[in-house]
């Protein structure tokens, strides 16, 4: 993970713009109202769910998060808050998936203050970067339904954290990932009623929660929505899928 600390505005074009907007907004004092996105915390659009294993692509490329990328999803909030155009997309196109996270910090001294999660949604199929990040910089921020929309006056406070998403792999059994490396997928029938099921887990959370790859997994499948017994017979029949994951952050 990168933290970066430099302040958006000050690479900003429109810094200036920027700058007063915070100023008036600190004299008029007003109140603002799925490590990257946990389990619990993230929300994850998928298409419709079908009974075959989806695809997430063959690229062994490592996707990396930068801070052009956060710059861009601050210039998309501005601007569509704003009612301005859509901002030109400086940095290069990839197939990939991705999280974007919004958060608010209560004061302007980011790093001492305790973030609130505003909004985190994101896909696990990959899409081209420079028209899924716009995208989902505007989702995450505005149509996640656990929250208000973020409003203007909350933009001097927001750190946004960029996740990107690739390296998908199928892994030879339910088993065969790294602890801290991997994220992984799961997809797997109910034996009893042939419902399809399918959960995901980023890469942090098994090593926060203390699991090893046996409890790690168990959680997965009670995430799924599964209730039916965990055997060893379910287990044989779960396809798995890791990945790699890359972010960064940047507040305002």
């Amino acid at each position: 993970m990168v933290e970066t600390r430099v302040s958006h505005l000050a690479l900003l074009p429109n810094a200036q713009y920027f700058h007063s907007m915070r100023d008036a907004y600190d004299a008029a004092q007003l109140s603002a109202s799925h490590s990257f996105c946990r389990s619990a915390k993230s929300r994850v659009q998928h298409p419709a769910m079908s009974s075959k294993r989806r695809n997430y692509g063959t690229s062994s490329v490592l996707e990396k998060s930068t801070p052009s990328h956060c710059i861009f999803a601050f210039d998309t909030l501005i601007m569509q808050l704003s009612s301005q155009s859509s901002p030109e997309r400086a940095f290069p196109d990839a197939h990939t998936a991705l999280f974007v996270t919004w958060k608010l910090h209560s004061t302007q001294e980011c790093a001492d203050s305790h973030p609130h999660l505003r909004g985190c949604i994101g896909t696990l199929e990959p899409r081209p970067l420079r028209s899924a990040l716009h995208d989902y910089a505007l989702t995450s921020a505005l149509r996640d339904t656990r929250f208000d929309p973020i409003a203007l006056q909350e933009l001097p406070h927001l750190q946004v954290t960029i996740s990107l998403i690739s390296c998908f792999e199928e892994a030879g059994n339910c088993y065969d990932w790294s602890i801290g490396v991997h994220g992984l997928i799961i997809e797997f029938k109910d034996p009893m009623n042939g419902s399809y099921h399918t959960a995901t887990f980023l890469p942090e959370v098994a090593p926060e929660q203390g699991w090893d790859h046996k409890a790690c997994i168990r959680a997965l499948v009670k995430k799924s929505g599964y209730s039916g017994s965990i055997n060893q017979s379910l287990l044989d029949v779960i396809s798995t899928t890791r990945y790699r994951l890359i972010l960064v952050s940047m507040y305002a």
